[in-house]
């Protein structure tokens, strides 16, 4: 369903689906009041409306999780990572969007669509530095025992 969302937002929003954009705008949008000048603030809040597609996609993804969680009664009963471990990854996948030109769900969706060689390796990086990680933390036990009650 996600891929589908693609040729209309190429043909007629000219852009492409992806989160780390709609977090920049989210962010700038909070920061504005106090850091008017700054570029990069500036650039998201004032910037072309179809930026906060991104955010709108990015909270409806939050939100649709959030509602299956729920619904599901699995929203507090996976114990997965430490909160410091949480937003240690959290930061690390923050500062790697931007350093890689997009985050996974625009290289792995909006730029493999487009054929495009960054992200194709940008994609095989992040499976290339993922699989490792989960099973480096599924060794030492960083990762709880939410991978026995998943299932």
């Amino acid at each position: 369903m996600v891929g589908l969302i693609q040729l209309p937002l190429v043909s007629f929003l000219y852009t492409s689906i992806g989160s780390s954009g709609g977090l920049g705008v989210i962010t700038s949008l909070f920061l504005y009041p106090w850091f008017k000048e700054n570029s990069f603030v500036k650039a998201r809040v004032t910037s072309n409306p179809v930026n906060y597609f991104q955010s709108i996609y990015l909270v409806m993804a939050l939100g649709g999780g959030s509602f299956a969680a729920l619904t599901s009664y699995t929203f507090y009963t996976n114990s997965g990572v430490s909160p410091g471990l949480s937003f240690i990854g959290g930061f690390l996948i923050l500062f790697g969007s931007m350093l890689g030109g997009g985050c996974t769900s625009g290289h792995g969706i909006g730029g493999m669509s487009f054929l495009s060689l960054p992200s194709f390796v940008s994609v095989a990086a992040m499976f290339g530095g993922g699989i490792p990680t989960a099973f480096i933390l599924q060794v030492t036990g960083a990762y709880g025992d939410s991978l026995n009650n998943s299932f």
